[in-house]
């Protein structure tokens, strides 16, 4: 089964997108910019995360159907 590397993409792509929003909308409510800073380093580690969960459950499907 080939790897779907769109959707592998939109999965880490979604977090950082989610991530920078709520980075943004906190930098407007007036929150202390070391806040700011931790909120895009979470979302820097959760798409991180994402992005290699995706690719070890294709590796793992790819494998089961070999």
């Amino acid at each position: 089964m080939p790897v779907n590397a769109p959707a592998q993409k939109g999965t880490a792509g979604g977090i950082a997108t989610a991530g920078a929003a709520a980075a943004q909308q906190a930098h407007q409510a007036g929150v202390r910019p070391a806040i700011v800073i931790l909120i895009v380093l979470v979302t820097l580690a959760l798409a991180v995360g994402g992005w290699f969960a995706w690719r070890w459950h294709q590796r793992r499907r790819q494998l089961t159907l070999e």
